[in-house]
């Protein structure tokens, strides 16, 4: 197996943009034979698990796709020892990605009658924030305090007949296309795990790669930039955007 390039390491970690050409130059792959080349490094790539996205086949070596794990790794030893870290700049937790539960749990209204846009769009600007930001985890059926009560209420409040967990990843990266500018190439910095805690309960990591485009949120036609600040998510004024690069993005 060839060793991993710096590129290659990152991605193992979270997904990463990165062109074809340059990971061939990472690997003395960009000699006269870019199609041999190509199929070199597929198969490096397929060696660590990875895929890109576009594949390297479509495009062209100078375009820039994303790479990032084929499969979850192991996945609950992992979270479970973030969880237990708490939040921090590189780690978030949302209860929900749907459910309003002040309205359900404190205010006792059916459930039903509890879907949230506000708190699907706070989950959304919690990526847009990590991908602004150097990438991150966000994990959803967490609560502020570690606990994890699952994703079953949002499973609930799921449109259409199937209330599951690939249904619900079908509904996360419908609202990041339709809240993010750009939004199809935002979702393939996400990357989506399922993590089983325990019999019948299910938590989402949702693992962000940096983006080199700034990523804005779009809502009734205002375009808005989010941050991570410490273990928070904030708003960036536009205004604001040279000292954001001066010293959030500095080195």
């Amino acid at each position: 197996m060839a060793l991993a390039s710096p590129t290659v390491v990152e991605a193992l970690r979270r997904p990463v943009e990165t062109t074809a050409e340059l990971l061939m130059r990472d690997y003395g792959l960009d000699g006269g034979d870019p199609l041999g080349g190509v199929a070199r490094l597929e198969r490096i790539l397929a060696d660590w698990g990875l895929e890109a996205l576009p594949p390297l086949g479509q495009m062209g070596l100078g375009d820039m796709r994303v790479l990032r794990r084929r499969h979850a790794d192991d996945s609950l030893e992992m979270s479970l020892a973030q969880i237990r870290q708490g939040e921090s700049a590189e780690i978030e937790f949302k209860e929900t990605l749907i459910l309003d539960t002040k309205k359900h749990r404190l205010g006792g209204r059916p459930i039903l009658e509890c879907a949230s846009p506000e708190v699907t769009l706070s989950t959304v600007k919690s990526i847009a924030g990590f991908a602004n930001s150097g990438g991150g985890t966000l994990y959803v059926g967490v609560s502020d305090d570690g606990e994890t009560p699952g994703l079953s209420d949002d499973y609930a409040l799921l449109p259409g007949v199937l209330k599951n967990f690939d249904h619900w990843e079908l509904y996360l990266r419908g609202k990041i296309e339709q809240l993010l500018l750009d939004g199809r190439s935002v979702s393939n910095l996400v990357k989506v795990d399922r993590v089983t805690v325990r019999e019948g309960v299910e938590i989402a990591r949702v693992t962000v790669g940096a983006r080199r485009r700034l990523c804005i949120v779009c809502t009734a036609g205002v375009e808005y930039l989010y941050v991570r600040s410490g273990n928070r998510t904030i708003s960036v004024r536009f205004s604001d955007l040279e000292g954001f690069f001066n010293i959030g993005r500095a080195g």
